[in-house]
């Protein structure tokens, strides 16, 4: 993976602590009466917003890690809105309860800047710590299930994120032994 591609896949890496609690500054809180185009207007919990720069334009997978502690089948809504284009829609839906997973939101074509990711709570009790957009090439699913600490710098770790590359070592060439010359 090459050193741009990884930046920017580090600075695609989204973390929130829990969903309505914004860490650092990365996220702004969103009003309900400025509400997401995919989810209801009344009825839903907080949400937040990012705005998404990536390197290249193209087609992205988003993938958010979320835990819920009562409810299989709890979910939250992400809108991904590319610039100067129309919100694409998704719903993550937890499989368990207990315990964090990785769950494919979506396919979303992106442009290089000025992308906006929204996610907003549908039912109580829907935790999201981390979101991971990586381009679609890259066809991976995520793994990473370490524990998320607050304000501490997330660096790629997660196998979607680590260079996928095996550097081929290139061989030291030997130089070829001179004959010495021995005296008669």
């Amino acid at each position: 993976m090459n050193t741009k591609l990884r930046k920017t896949l580090k600075s695609s890496f989204i973390a929130l602590a829990v969903l309505g609690l914004g860490v650092g500054s990365f996220f702004a809180w969103v009003s309900k009466a400025r509400a997401a185009a995919c989810v209801p207007g009344s009825g839903f919990g907080s949400m937040v917003r990012n705005d998404v720069s990536v390197t290249e334009r193209g087609s992205y997978v988003v993938w958010v890690r979320m835990k819920v502690s009562n409810i299989q089948g709890a979910s939250v809504g992400v809108e991904v809105i590319p610039s100067g284009g129309s919100p694409t829609c998704f719903t993550a839906t937890s499989t368990s309860t207990s315990t964090w997973q990785w769950q494919n939101a979506g396919k979303v074509a992106l442009t290089q800047s000025g992308n906006t990711l929204k996610l907003v709570g549908k039912e109580n009790n829907v935790m999201v710590d981390r979101v991971i957009i990586i381009p679609e090439a890259n066809k991976c699913t995520p793994s990473d299930t370490r524990k998320f600490e607050a304000d501490k710098v997330i660096e790629p770790g997660d196998n979607c994120l680590s260079s996928d590359v095996t550097p081929t070592p290139t061989p030291t060439p030997t130089p070829t032994p001179t004959p010495t010359p021995t005296p008669t």
